[in-house]
């Protein structure tokens, strides 16, 4: 069950923007929260919207974003969760399959 409150992002991503996210699901929403870094600037970074899980194919329908241009995408990811770890890989192709350099951020859950 993926329900509940994940913070502690911790990833890679290409060009290794550091920064932390808290990320939250409910039954059919998630949602999350964060600054990154990028050169000497701060980035505040939002989202959310509705998903679907099945099995470890997690897709996100975003309904707001920081980045507007996200609004209205479907990504589709591969979820895991591992003891008091929560990871997602993406971008992932129509058959699930993890394409090109892909990104993996790794939650925490919260107590």
């Amino acid at each position: 069950m993926v329900y509940g409150k994940w913070t502690g992002l911790e990833g890679t991503f290409p060009g290794q923007i550091p920064g932390s996210d808290i990320k939250m699901w409910s039954k059919e929403h998630f949602t999350f929260v964060g600054q990154f870094k990028l050169d000497t600037a701060l980035l505040d970074n939002y989202g959310g919207g509705t998903y679907t899980l099945d099995g470890n194919r997690y897709q996100e329908n975003v309904i707001y974003h920081a980045n507007k241009p996200s609004v209205g995408s479907k990504p589709k990811m591969l979820l895991e969760i591992r003891n008091d770890s929560l990871i997602q890989k993406y971008p992932t192709n129509e058959n699930w399959e993890l394409v090109g350099e892909y990104s993996i951020e790794i939650y925490k859950r919260l107590k």
